[in-house]
């Protein structure tokens, strides 16, 4: 066996981390976006659903709707997200036990 196998360590130059997601000063980069997109979208849906008499509900719905995805983004106490922690507990089953911890 010679220097290069070895270095390669026989796993054909696959990396490890190749199923690592993507980030952006230490935030993921799907996180970022739904964040970003969120506003744009409610702000669309905002103004089919609202009469264009109704200005305060079309600038209100977009910024609250925003506020909400933030919240449902951040880790919260077990290392998952707060989505991912709503999840489990509306699928939650009598006999069966779901771990809360990280890495799950």
């Amino acid at each position: 066996m010679n220097n290069n196998e070895n270095k390669m360590g026989n796993d054909y130059g696959i990396p490890r981390d190749i199923y690592a997601h993507a980030k952006y000063l230490g935030v993921l980069l799907v996180d970022i976006l739904i964040v970003l997109g969120t506003p744009l979208v409610t702000f669309v849906i905002g103004t089919n659903i609202f009469p264009p008499n109704a200005i305060t509900h079309i600038i209100v719905f977009p910024i609250i709707s925003t506020f909400l995805a933030v919240y449902l983004v951040l880790p919260a106490n077990g290392g998952k997200k707060n989505f991912n922690q709503i999840m489990l507990n509306l699928r939650r089953h009598r006999f069966l036990w779901i771990s809360f911890e990280k890495g799950d």
